[in-house]
Formats: structure tokens, C-alpha cells, sequence
């Protein structure tokens, strides 16, 4: 199958789905080393149940049992991020280096959009939640599950695309000066959304967490000011008797 290296690239730079269909085209490229030189291999999702993943993984995976596979460090370029089954794919082929070939692998993904994950800019969006195409709970619970799991495994970087990650995939398929038209904005969202998906940030908006935490100082506050009489000379009873 001929894949078009600009058609990968303006998939890639396509802004993450608000409110849109699930995409048909899903693209890896994967970077590594062998024989000396830096190679690259994409691939694409074949159907409903192989998907990209699958492709640069094989491949990787073939390069490793024959002996040529030379990396220790090997970057995987994502369109989306992985579901539950490739997250443990990815988790699978690091394991399968360390116990069968005695090599211990680092892995770098990145990717440039979610996949079936409710996003929480999206939650917040009325035009996103009013198209009706959020995935389902079941679905965003278990790739959340396995993205957390990917995110937390020994070997393994998962986050989300930075501009270096744009200049090294352009390279990656020889395409060179391309308009990625205000991919900084969405990536910027696209990494606030991951943080909080992984429970690095809090999830609650900055209005509502400012709104939480001055409520907290009044209760605070009001705490303190019954509490210092009693530090001062003692609360004093009466039963009703001036005598």
C-alpha cells in the first residue's frame, strides 16, 4: 500500500476532533536506528481492528528478532492516541525486548489528538457537546485506563506533540515548509487536556477552583475566630444563676 508522505502530514496537523466525526485515516511513523543511520517506517490503520499501531510495531518487532533493530531509543509519531489494546501492544513490545532479546528499550510517543477520550475542553464546550459526538463512557474509561497505564509503565514516554516533535516528523517524511495554520493553540489545549486526563493538574476550572478556595479562607477564617477566645482565657458557662 502506497502511503503519501503530505497526505500523512496533513493528517497529523488535521486539529483534534471538537465535535467531529471519528477519523478514518490513522497514521504511525516510527524513528530508529540501524546500521548507524536513522530510519523511519509509517504506517497506517488497515481496518477497524489493525490498526496503525500495529503496522510500525511489526515492523519493529521483525527488525528486533532478526538482530538489526540497533535503538535503545525509538519515537513513535501517533495521529491519535493509542486505545486500550495498543497501549498494551507498545507495553507488550518493551516487555518482549527485555525477557526474549535482552534489551532494554525506551520508547517516546507522542501524539497530535485524542482518541475516543471525552476531553475536558470538550466537556466544557456547548458546540462540542450539542454535535453529539463524544464517545461513550465505556470507551473514554478504558482508553484513559490504558494511556494512565502506558504513562506510568518504566521505559515508556507518552505526552502530547510540542513544536520540535513538527519539526522532526517533517523530516521524518521529507516534507519541508509546511503550513501547520495555528497547531500551537491546539496543542497547548490538547496538552492541558492529557494533564489533567493523567491527573497531573486539577481538574476543576480556574474560576470554580478560585471560587472553591475563597470559600475555604472564610470557613477558615471564621474557624479561627471562635477558636481564639478559648486560647485567650477559656469559654465561660453560665447555668443561670448571677450568685
Amino acid at each position: 500500500m502506497e502511503i503519501f508522505a503530505l497526505e500523512v502530514l496533513r493528517t497529523f496537523a488535521t486539529k483534534s476532533v471538537h465535535g467531529e466525526a471519528w477519523p478514518k485515516d490513522v497514521y504511525a511513523v516510527s524513528q530508529y536506528v540501524t546500521d548507524g543511520n536513522i530510519f523511519y517506517f509509517t504506517a497506517r490503520n488497515l481496518s477497524s481492528t489493525i490498526h496503525a499501531e500495529d503496522g510500525v510495531l511489526n515492523h519493529l518487532e521483525h527488525l528486533l528478532t532478526s538482530g538489526k533493530l540497533q535503538s535503545q531509543k525509538i519515537k513513535l509519531f501517533l495521529t491519535y492516541s493509542p486505545c486500550h489494546r495498543c497501549s498494551q501492544r507498545i507495553l507488550n513490545f518493551i516487555d518482549m525486548a527485555r525477557w526474549h532479546h535482552n534489551t532494554i528499550l525506551e520508547v517516546e510517543v507522542v501524539f497530535s489528538a485524542f482518541y475516543r477520550v471525552r476531553r475536558p475542553s470538550c466537556e466544557r464546550n456547548p458546540a462540542c457537546r450539542a454535535a453529539s459526538h463524544f464517545p461513550s463512557f465505556d470507551y473514554h474509561r478504558v482508553n484513559v485506563e490504558g494511556l494512565r497505564t502506558l504513562h506510568r509503565a518504566q521505559g515508556i514516554v507518552l505526552r502530547t506533540f510540542n513544536p520540535r516533535d513538527w519539526v522532526d516528523l517533517q523530516v521524518a517524511l521529507g516534507v519541508h515548509m509546511f503550513d501547520f495554520g495555528g497547531r500551537q493553540e491546539e496543542d497547548d489545549l490538547l496538552r492541558n487536556d492529557f494533564q489533567q486526563i493523567m491527573g497531573l493538574t486539577s481538574t476543576i476550572p480556574t474560576p470554580i477552583l478560585s471560587l472553591v478556595l475563597s470559600e475555604m479562607q472564610t470557613v477558615v477564617r471564621t474557624l479561627l475566630e471562635r477558636w481564639r477566645p478559648l486560647q485567650d482565657g477559656g469559654q465561660h458557662f453560665s447555668n443561670g444563676n448571677t450568685s
